[in-house]
């Protein structure tokens, strides 16, 4: 009888670890990438005024590939700052670390460009704060970088 027990009792154990894998597998989220960016702009400390990219020009701005988008979003100012935020969700982990390794290779670019333009605005881009997690990647350069990172951590 004991022998028995303890044999349904570790088959319990293991359907509700099976179960619980796969539920933080298909993690459900109630937000959007809107909800990250407006919380982002409304929070956190620009100097320049952000405008949203037209949803159509953000893949080639970005030069990402549509299909990897679920959704997206993307802030940016007058090119007087470095300032941006962009906010994409993906399919998958491999879409989420290219589009991470694009963005990567932005801030360089911005970091080189900005270097020679506007030399001020290389710290802002020094703290860039660039977060890949659970099919997201958010990038936000602002005057505050610890504001922001806590912002995206919120949702991510």
């Amino acid at each position: 009888m004991k022998k028995i027990f303890i044999v349904a009792l570790v088959v319990i154990v293991l359907v509700i670890v099976v179960l619980k894998v796969e539920s933080s597998g298909n993690k459900s989220v109630d937000f959007t990438v809107n909800d990250i960016a407006s919380e982002l702009l409304n929070t956190v400390d620009f100097e320049d005024t952000l405008d949203s990219i037209d949803s159509d020009m953000i893949p080639l701005a970005y030069d990402i590939d549509k299909s990897y988008l679920i959704d997206y979003v993307a802030y940016s100012g007058t090119g007087a700052t470095a300032e941006e935020i962009c906010v994409f969700n993906v399919h998958n982990i491999e879409e989420q670390m290219k589009i991470y390794d694009i963005l990567l290779e932005r801030i360089e670019k911005k970091r080189y460009s900005y270097s020679n333009y506007m030399p001020n605005e290389v710290s802002k881009i020094d703290n860039a704060v660039l977060i890949a997690k659970n099919n997201f990647v958010v990038l936000c350069i602002s005057n505050d970088d610890l504001k922001a990172r806590q912002v995206i951590t919120k949702y991510l």
